[in-house]
């Protein structure tokens, strides 16, 4: 698909790995980025979102209830839905599983959800990976 874009989200919020075997293991805290890439072959011909993929403020209108979710909580399975520790990779993978589901009957698709946990880390979830793509 020739056309994407992204944007960029924040949130603060805490986690703990309970089987890792290092500091992670304890309650600590992020200030994570969520970076969301939005993919599509065409853009749109007329109206006010002329010559856009997506307008960003429509992404914006999907992404923000989960970093509202997320912000300033602990991370734990619940919020995740999932049985496994918040790890990134998992943070990753469940937000393009919701995100996914949301843009189903849109004409973009999801490319890939980024999570960082700081300046130099991050873990990356891209639809070529998805079961359900």
């Amino acid at each position: 698909m020739p056309f994407r874009i992204g944007k960029t989200f924040r949130f603060e919020a805490a986690h703990y790995l309970p089987n890792h075997d290092g500091p992670c293991r304890t309650l600590h805290g992020h200030s994570y980025q969520l970076e969301v890439v939005i993919e599509g072959d065409q853009l749109i011909m007329q109206g006010p979102k002329e010559g856009m993929l997506l307008d960003y403020a429509d992404v914006k209108e999907v992404v923000q209830p989960i970093v509202d979710r997320f912000d300033h909580a602990g991370l734990v399975q619940e919020h995740l839905q999932v049985a496994l520790p918040s790890t990134a990779e998992v943070i990753a993978q469940r937000v393009y599983l919701w995100l996914d589901y949301d843009l189903r009957a849109s004409v973009v698709h999801l490319h890939s959800v980024r999570v960082k946990e700081t300046e130099s880390t991050f873990a990356e979830f891209i639809h070529d990976n998805c079961p359900f793509n």
